[in-house]
């Protein structure tokens, strides 16, 4: 079982593993504070595979979408338009 402390630390490996996480969009993970045990299509088959190893895990779906790309707003600029008699 993962402590509190521990899910924290998984956490923050996550987040600062980014580029690498990325690559498996769209894929079940099992990863801990220590990094990824494995990944794949099918949860089953992920679970099975690190309930082998024994090691406590935390299991997340990885979303295409939570890796997309924020989009930048750019400034927009005015300008008065003169009247044609």
């Amino acid at each position: 079982m993962i402590t509190q402390a521990q899910y924290k630390e998984a956490k923050a490996w996550l987040k600062a593993n980014r580029k690498v996480v990325k690559k498996m969009a769209g894929q079940w993970i099992a990863y801990s504070q220590e990094g990824i045990y494995a990944h794949g299509e099918d949860q089953a088959e992920v679970v099975k595979t690190v309930r082998a190893t024994g090691k406590d895990f935390i299991l997340r779906y990885l979303h295409p979408t939570s890796f997309i790309d924020k989009p930048r707003l750019l400034p927009v600029r005015f300008r008065s338009l003169k009247s044609h008699q």
